[in-house]
């Protein structure tokens, strides 16, 4: 929630100044089976950590080995030359350092979270915008492609913010095979559009009225469930059970 409210922050300080806002948000495929270890101990090593630190997280990612079980059958043992171990609450952080050189390189537009990762760019038109984060996608995925990270191009995802009364949204387009649609209405969807960024749905103007619609639809399910486990038929008392009856 810090990161986005920070973002929050940032688009509601662009607004008071007439000006808009481009958001997209990129997803590293297979981000933690995909660490390599030597060069996250590298980069940690260039970050200042202490070497018993640095230990400590070698013998972390060391002879690890996977099995994989379908019923009764397993397969054998094998080693595991990357990754972090899923479900690990350290796994996150670890990303995260390992990621720190890409988000260190725009502090001020870039957030990342994990395997999410959001940049964002303020200009006068969504067409200024476009350009400039055009080519902030293009250096991530040299980036990306340097440093043995893939980022999913199906979760490439892209919102404009602005309040003015215009509906143009221009298209972001990296390469000859992947161009970034903006999040819009799609047809016979009555739904606000919105982006959805670390739970948050995120709409054009900002006025939330997406997130809380999904907020209340999920509680309104929850209490659903709720009723219908506390709408029981009610039969004889426990102490009954086991009784002789009584005939008159």
């Amino acid at each position: 929630m810090d990161l986005v409210s920070a973002f929050v922050h940032d688009v509601e300080c662009a607004f008071a100044r007439k000006r808009e806002v481009t958001l997209v948000t990129m997803d590293v495929q297979g981000a933690f089976d995909a660490l390599l270890p030597r060069r996250l101990l590298k980069r940690m090593q260039d970050q200042g950590w202490s070497v018993p630190l640095l230990k400590m997280i070698r013998s972390f990612l060391q002879e690890r080995k996977v099995m994989v079980r379908l019923e009764d059958a397993y397969t054998d043992e094998s080693r595991v030359q990357c990754g972090t171990p899923q479900g690990s609450p350290l796994s996150p952080v670890l990303y995260m350092l390992y990621l720190a050189e890409l988000l260190n390189q725009d502090q001020a537009l870039r957030f990342g979270y994990a395997d999410d990762i959001a940049l964002y760019r303020i200009g006068n038109t969504l067409e200024e915008n476009v350009t400039a984060i055009t080519q902030d996608v293009r250096r991530i995925e040299a980036w990306g492609l340097a440093n043995k990270v893939a980022f999913a191009p199906e979760k490439l995802e892209m919102m404009h913010f602005t309040r003015r009364r215009h509906t143009h949204a221009p298209e972001a387009v990296i390469s000859p095979t992947l161009t970034i649609q903006p999040t819009t209405s799609a047809p016979g969807d009555t739904k606000q559009p919105a982006l959805r960024w670390l739970g948050v749905w995120l709409d054009r103007k900002l006025t939330f009225k997406r997130h809380i619609a999904e907020r209340v639809e999920k509680a309104r399910k929850v209490a659903l469930h709720i009723k219908h486990l506390a709408n029981t038929v009610h039969g004889p008392p426990a102490a009954s059970y086991g009784k002789p009856r009584s005939h008159a």
